[in-house]
């Protein structure tokens, strides 16, 4: 089940991680962190982040004290990025995808977080196995604290160019003026940057799904929960139901 990481090129890599270097971009993984140390106390603890791209969030988790950090991506040149950048003894980088069920030797952990990782998923069935292996790290009474991009919003261009001119994302789903992408969609888009624009090509996962599918494999509460905002700009645009994310707090 292990999907392909061509997508994720050694070009596409270093967009990410100049993204995360804007300032729109710190609402994902602040409020990540926020509903963390809401649930758990980080110092002591062990945290697996899925998804960990260039390794920003598990840095943090790192000097909040967690005893050990697992993080994981399917891509090569992102692990390249988050070993160089976070060369940390309580941190380890590893490349693997989250979709296929296996038991990490270092779990189970306190806590798992898992942004932006999820709205590559194509199916169902990958879907599944993806919660069941964030399941089997999880120890019980754990939490999982995760983020992703859904595409259960109802199209508007005008709302797709205000996204575009504030965080350098866009997407273009193949569904009318006032229509929801449909589910498990392929839903192209692009990242723009001053001198490059590069495709980054989604499967529209509702959020509905998502909750359904968790509840499904065995976790005892999925509670959403709104971005921790610090630009008025992005309370305006995303408002209460996050536009087009959701942010789960799971409980084991």
């Amino acid at each position: 089940m292990k999907l392909n990481n061509t997508t994720f090129s050694e070009n596409l890599s270093q967009v990410y991680d100049s993204c995360t270097t804007q300032e729109y971009y710190n609402m994902f993984p602040n409020s990540i962190l926020f509903y963390a140390q809401q649930e758990i106390n980080i110092k002591g603890s062990k945290v697996f982040d899925i998804g960990c791209g260039n390794g920003n969030l598990s840095a943090a988790m790192g000097i909040l004290g967690a005893s050990y950090v697992l993080g994981l991506d399917i891509s090569e040149s992102q692990i390249e990025i988050a070993k160089a950048k976070h060369p940390y003894r309580n941190i380890e980088f590893v490349v693997d995808d989250a979709y296929t069920v296996k038991q990490q030797p270092y779990g189970p952990f306190d806590l798992v977080t898992c942004m932006y990782s999820f709205h590559f998923i194509p199916n169902v069935d990958v879907l599944k196995a993806a919660f069941q292996n964030i399941y089997k790290n999880l120890k019980e009474g754990g939490t999982l604290v995760f983020l992703d991009i859904t595409h259960d919003y109802k199209y508007s261009k005008a709302k797709m160019e205000q996204l575009k001119s504030l965080t350098s994302y866009c997407y273009k789903p193949n569904v009318a003026e006032g229509e929801i992408p449909k589910l498990w969609d392929l839903v192209p888009g692009y990242v723009t940057l001053p001198n490059k624009q590069l495709l980054v090509d989604h499967f529209a996962i509702h959020g509905e799904q998502l909750k359904e599918t968790m509840l499904e494999i065995g976790f005892r509460s999925v509670e959403r929960k709104p971005f921790v905002f610090h630009d008025l700009k992005m309370v305006d645009f995303f408002g209460p139901d996050g536009f087009n994310h959701h942010l789960f707090v799971v409980k084991k």
